[in-house]
């Protein structure tokens, strides 16, 4: 009883520090310099969180594979992770976590091609993977978000003076016009309809933490499967009967990006994590 107290002690210790301001900057700051300043591209940066997975990510789970290193750490859920008595072995994990995160939002920023950034999805989306489980747990929502106003701040810093001269003299020969113009075209990653509904959490979360410029009507109605467009616009149609209409484009865009914010909660919430665990006990149950 002692010892269960114990490790609970050090898990909620664990997480009110994660919490901190001070160590969500410390974490963002290393898994930045990572996953941004030390690597070339959002494709290097892909291979080098793939490596972070393959050999530094702990196993998180009830069935260890029989070729897996003790060395990575073996737990049997998050908890138990969070109550690790060694804490240098308990931050090594997270921030190796911290890294994975990073380098998500580097292949949300791009440049990157849609094979690279089809497979990095697909890669953070296993069931089977330890990295679902940090990924489905709602206490490190507040690391995540800081990670997220962490790299917004650093694109906001870095972005060019209102009015100014853009790189190369590209502004040189345009007066009276617009200095610059993006071709961008938002893209948020495909939801296929034939996921399980872990999987379909876990895309959620992660247009989620996209970035704002990938988010809108558009973008998010080609990522859904059929039912989810159903869904989708009979939630717009809800919508519009009660908001008041922005009066410019900037009120506009805001609307908009909260409603898909509000449409992509309503929608996790419909695919409750704890559930996940006993579906698949029921589904293993029945292949016996």
């Amino acid at each position: 009883m002692a010892a269960s107290a114990s490790s609970r002690s050090r898990a909620e210790e664990f997480i009110t520090q994660l919490d901190q301001p001070a160590t969500q900057a410390h974490f963002a700051t290393r898994g930045y310099a990572a996953m941004f300043q030390s690597v070339l591209n959002a494709e290097a940066a892909v291979r080098k969180a793939a490596v972070l997975l393959r050999d530094q990510m702990p196993y998180i789970g009830p069935s260890v594979p029989h070729d897996f290193d003790d060395a990575r750490g073996i737990y049997a859920n998050v908890g138990q992770l969070y109550s690790e008595a060694d804490t240098r072995k308990r931050t090594n994990v997270m921030m190796v976590y911290v890294k994975i995160c990073m380098c998500s939002l580097r292949v949300e920023q791009g440049p990157i091609s849609v094979s690279a950034r089809d497979q990095w999805v697909a890669r953070c989306s296993r069931d089977d993977d330890p990295l679902a489980k940090l990924e489905e747990d709602p206490l490190l929502d507040n690391l995540r978000a800081a990670l997220i106003e962490f790299v917004a701040e650093k694109r906001r810093e870095s972005a060019p003076p209102a009015g100014g001269a853009l790189p190369g003299g590209a502004a040189g020969g345009n007066v009276g016009g617009p200095t610059s113009f993006s071709a961008h075209t938002p893209k948020l990653p495909v939801m296929k309809d034939e996921l399980g509904n872990a999987q379909k959490y876990r895309l959620l979360r992660t247009w989620t933490f996209a970035l704002d410029k990938e988010k809108t009507h558009a973008s998010l109605e080609a990522a859904m499967p059929p039912d989810y467009v159903d869904a989708w616009r009979l939630y717009l149609q809800e919508d519009a009967a009660t908001r008041v209409p922005a009066a410019d484009d900037a009120g506009k865009r805001q609307d908009e990006l909260e409603q898909i914010a509000r449409f992509i909660e309503s929608s996790m919430k419909t695919l409750d994590p704890r559930l996940f665990a006993d579906e698949d006990l029921e589904n293993a149950l029945k292949f016996e």
